[in-house]
């Protein structure tokens, strides 16, 4: 009989266990696998899956994930398009193309 009240309070605990993991009232949990079993309560929550508030918390982590992704890769192709294109130069920068002349020397002449 012992032994029966040992595995019974172990399965309430990991259906305990199994509540909080899925965002679920973990005082709730126990007391079902108090009166029903641990076996039926557990399948219960296994079954129900995670809790709305969950689900919305992890969509949200989602798309700041996705969000830092896309500016990630944004932040690399300008990057890399910045590598490609050659640095403008200012006209008022340049000097003046010098015209070429021949030069004559005394072999020339």
């Amino acid at each position: 009989m012992t032994q029966l009240i040992f595995v019974w309070l172990i399965g309430m605990v990991l259906v305990a266990m199994i509540a909080e993991a899925r965002g679920r009232n973990v005082l709730l949990a126990l007391l079902l696998a108090l009166l029903l079993s641990p076996l039926v309560a557990g399948l219960a929550y296994l079954i129900a899956g995670r809790s709305a508030a969950q689900r919305a918390a992890e969509i949200e982590a989602e798309k700041r994930l996705r969000a830092g992704v896309r500016e990630k890769i944004a932040a690399e192709a300008a990057a890399a398009a910045a590598a490609e294109r050659p640095a403008r130069i200012e006209p008022a920068v340049v000097a003046p193309p010098r015209r070429l002349t021949a030069v004559r020397t005394a072999r020339d002449v």
